[in-house]
């Protein structure tokens, strides 16, 4: 992969259930007049990351990501503590970054205007073991959720892939004890899902980490309890969380903030980042402040 320019565009085609590759001609178009633009198109998982690296070693200022959270994740992962600009492009089932950051949705020379304007925003990462993620961890069930969506329902129905993991999850799930050290303070109950938050935004417009900022230097930890009748209750969170987009009054779901955590199970849980299976409990998650520089309003 030769890079000259200024500025590269990872850009994945098959995000946006095809979205991206009908934008793929106008995002390009535009971004070149900003200047000199190199493009690459992804194909496998790695891809992005693997660009994002080889960008960084050739001296490119700013990275543009075409695609979605999982696709922003892997660059992530290639730029952070980088002095690189990272603009994005939301061309994803979700969004979730671009929603938390205010970037227009569903109208790419507005997503372009806002890099053409070359605001940079310092943003907080997370870290869970040596996987930096801009948004959630979650533990537990929405891991087991992720693990379960298959791969080609998502592309053919998008966010209601989810839909029909959760329910099947819902009627299977079983809770599990969990044991949080947040900045070295223990704390321990039986809970289904336990997230650990960057941001505010969880999915589409439900915030679950209601007082969550990316720019704070801490991360936001909303434990789901479950009590003895777990399915039951895990239901009712879910509703009031899909209903009216908060937690907010649900003294079942607690919430901490801390710049460390680590999170033990028993037995044992699935832990995914940005929407990305990397492992199971123990696991230990922090804050990195500053680490990304983003473009903007």
């Amino acid at each position: 992969m030769e890079l000259s320019a200024e500025s590269l565009l990872i850009i994945n085609p098959i995000s946006g259930q095809g979205w991206a590759r009908a934008s793929r001609d106008r995002i390009v178009k535009r971004l070149s007049e900003m200047g000199p633009l190199d493009v690459v198109e992804t194909h496998a998982a790695g891809d992005a990351n693997l660009a994002a690296t080889k960008a960084i070693e050739h001296g490119i200022g700013r990275i543009i990501v075409g695609g979605g959270d999982g696709t922003i994740n892997e660059v992530i992962n290639a730029i952070a503590g980088a002095d690189v600009e990272l603009g994005i492009m939301p061309l994803g089932t979700a969004n979730v970054l671009a929603r938390e950051l205010a970037i227009p949705l569903e109208d790419v020379e507005k997503a372009c205007d806002v890099i053409a304007a070359g605001n940079v925003r310092r943003m907080d990462l997370a870290r869970a073991g040596d996987r930096y993620f801009a948004l959630m961890a979650g533990i537990g069930f929405d891991a087991a959720v992720v693990d379960r969506v298959d791969r080609d329902l998502k592309d053919l129905l998008g966010p209601a892939a989810y839909g029909v993991a959760s329910m099947t999850e819902l009627l299977l799930h079983k809770g599990k004890r969990f044991k949080l050290t947040m900045d070295g303070i223990p704390y321990e109950t039986a809970a289904s899902l336990v997230v650990v938050a960057n941001v505010a935004s969880y999915a589409m417009r439900i915030r679950v980490a209601t007082n969550a900022a990316c720019d704070d230097g801490l991360l936001d930890i909303c434990v789901f309890e479950s009590g003895e009748a777990q399915r039951a209750t895990l239901l009712s969170q879910a509703l009031k969380l899909i209903l009216t987009g908060s937690n907010e009054g649900d003294h079942t779901i607690r919430c901490f903030r801390a710049a460390n955590v680590i999170v033990e199970s028993e037995p044992e849980a699935l832990v995914q980042v940005d929407g990305d299976l990397v492992g199971q409990t123990p696991t230990e998650i922090q804050v990195a402040p500053g680490a990304l520089r983003v473009l903007a309003p």
